[in-house]
């Protein structure tokens, strides 16, 4: 039988409070870079949304003025866009979300899918948005003509549009 050797018990304290001061200090380099991790992917988040990398676009005759951040929908043809609205049959099939204000007549560049920034969004970050009643995106579901989910918020600018056919009430 081997033999143990005696320790001191105020050895073993001094070494219990060295490992924990150790533990609590690599706990905060840990608290640390975990926040350093959620700063990255919110700037990854604004980057591609902010260059479009991951959106795919298209660019289509506006039939009517369109805003920035309104959701899309195209004319019989195929040729042509509109303001989607969920209180109107035949507006209600959004294809997109404008990327630019554009008046009647011009080209209208809009977002098929991905992350979008919104100059003059106030969303909530994990909320979705839907197709408005008056075209636009709102965090409230319509109660009558149509459901049509337009993508959920990533950020308090970001949207990631990703349309879903509409339900109709």
């Amino acid at each position: 039988m081997r033999r143990v050797p005696h320790i001191d018990n105020v050895e073993v304290r001094r070494a219990i409070q060295r490992l924990s001061s150790d533990t609590t200090g690599v706990e905060d380099a840990i608290g640390s870079l975990n926040g350093s991790v959620a700063d990255i992917e919110s700037d990854i988040i604004e980057l591609q949304a902010d260059s479009g990398l991951n959106a795919r676009t298209e660019t289509a005759e506006a039939a009517e003025d369109i805003q920035a951040g309104q959701p899309v929908y195209k004319l019989a043809g195929l040729t042509t866009i509109g303001v989607a609205r969920a209180d109107t049959i035949g507006k209600r099939n959004a294809v997109g979300v404008a990327l630019e204000a554009k008046s009647s007549g011009l080209s209208c560049k809009y977002a098929l899918y991905g992350a979008l920034k919104l100059e003059v969004a106030s969303l909530t970050p994990g909320s979705h948005y839907y197709i408005g009643d008056t075209g636009g995106i709102t965090a409230t579901p319509p109660t009558s003509g149509a459901v049509s989910l337009i993508g959920h918020a990533l950020t308090t600018d970001v949207l990631n549009v990703r349309i879903e056919r509409p339900i109709i009430l």
